[in-house]
């Protein structure tokens, strides 16, 4: 059995494993309701609905794909070490870097095909409602991915290294911060301790661009991405997911189970 086969069928398992949890369902629901609650508003002209409607649907998605991902990555390995559920698969003749890469996988995998549906879904209410097949959507789904990748990959590696309160809270904290634009850091420059604004200018170097991944304002006023943004993000995201896994790997092969 070759490498690609050995992530294929553990990723196979993660989706397996994950696909029966009920709260992917209820979250999964509640976004479809969001996204009609959205066409709802009935009482604005098409002019003012349209935006508005784009606006809830897009922050519902990506607040969907948060939840989602930390619902599913948290705690995941060392769950599967308490209950020795993962010896009998690292006992095979895999390493322990493929099982990392292939439960990722696996697990990104029901993340991105959720944000596929609820997009396809506000592709086909903005046509119903006029707007045409706004292709800007694909786009934002796809930076959704990526930035929901990041934040799995570095939920994963801190589960690894520290107890998943902790983990949970500082991938919520880097997340914070690594979403703040640098515009509003120079907003509140003048307004916070200067040795605060140097710590957040240091960390928005080390941590992913998590506001670059946010297109919903180009989408919300029909603004055009710059040539090769997306691209640029889209080999940004990857170049950043690559190594935060293979720090896991390493992680995950150096600990003593």
């Amino acid at each position: 059995m070759n490498t690609l086969q050995q992530v294929l069928i553990i990723a196979r398992l993660a989706v397996e494993e994950n696909i029966r949890k009920k709260i992917l369902y209820i979250l999964l629901f509640f976004s479809f309701l969001l996204i009609a609650f959205s066409a709802s508003f009935t009482s604005f002209n098409l002019g003012a609905q349209l935006p508005i409607m784009k606006d809830i649907s897009l922050s519902g998605i990506s607040l969907f794909g948060i939840i989602f991902t930390l619902s599913i990555f948290l705690n995941v390995i060392p769950n599967e070490i308490e209950h020795k559920t993962i010896y009998p698969i690292v006992t095979q003749p895999i390493t322990r870097g493929i099982y990392i890469l292939g439960k990722y996988i696996g697990m990104m995998l029901l993340v991105a095909a959720n944000l596929i549906i609820l997009g396809a879904e506000l592709m086909i209410v903005l046509f119903i409602y006029g707007d045409g097949w706004n292709w800007m959507v694909p786009q934002a789904i796809v930076l959704n991915i990526l930035q929901c990748g990041i934040l799995g990959a570095i939920m994963l590696l801190f589960s690894l290294i520290t107890s998943y309160p902790l983990a949970l809270s500082t991938t919520i904290f880097l997340f914070i911060v690594g979403g703040i634009s640098s515009p509003y850091v120079k907003y509140l420059s003048g307004k916070l301790p200067e040795t605060l604004i140097n710590g957040i200018v240091i960390l928005k170097l080390i941590l992913p661009k998590f506001d670059c991944f946010n297109i919903k304002d180009a989408i919300v006023h029909s603004h055009n991405l710059l040539p090769g943004y997306f691209l640029w993000c889209l080999i940004y995201g990857l170049a950043y997911i690559a190594v935060i896994i293979i720090l896991a790997a390493f992680t995950f092969d150096r600990k003593d189970l």
